[in-house]
């Protein structure tokens, strides 16, 4: 199992000098390159800046297996998780 990579910290301690805070979503990035395509897994936090509505990267999710990245997803979307027995 792969660990997830936390966002870098500023001098401040805000996370990139975010202004406030907003609720975290799981984000899938595909991207095409030299004929390559690549996925990437990431936890973003939404929040508005004046009218604009800005992502900030909390979590690269990548090394994690899809499985795992499933259950964050429905964890943020408010479903709940009751053990197997």
């Amino acid at each position: 199992m792969g660990c997830m990579k936390l966002a870098r910290r500023t001098r401040s301690g805000s996370a990139r000098g975010r202004r406030g805070s907003g609720p975290a979503h799981g984000s899938t990035i595909r991207r095409k390159y030299k004929g390559k395509g690549y996925m990437c897994h990431l936890l973003r936090r939404t929040f508005r800046e004046g009218k604009k509505v800005q992502n900030e990267t909390v979590a690269n999710l990548c090394d994690l297996s899809a499985p795992i990245i499933d259950m964050i997803r429905r964890a943020l979307a408010g479903q709940l998780m009751v053990p197997a027995r």
